[in-house]
């Protein structure tokens, strides 16, 4: 039997999280980084992408459109390019 709030009844706090209630948790959500085994595990299976991606290839897929704008070979413009001095302090 589930509870208002998707636990099931009888669990307490100390269950660890899963599926949905994990993956809206940003301090346990690693994103596609789930490996098979924990997906199966945590009750991810379907929840997520299919293909499986590490947290360094993640980071460096967020990093790359930071580092072309900072080399300024970037066609999208620094986003305080037209901010006063007062906006950089």
């Amino acid at each position: 039997m589930n509870t208002s709030n998707g636990a099931k009844a009888g669990s307490t706090a100390t269950d660890p999280a899963r599926g949905m209630a994990l993956l809206r948790d940003p301090l346990l959500n690693k994103g596609t980084a789930f490996t098979e085994q924990e997906r199966d595990t945590l009750g991810l299976r379907g929840l997520l992408p299919a293909h499986v991606l590490s947290m360094e290839a993640q980071a460096g897929r967020e990093h790359a459109p930071l580092k072309l704008a900072s080399s300024g070979n970037s066609p999208i413009p620094p986003l305080f390019a037209s901010c006063p001095a007062l906006c950089r302090a």
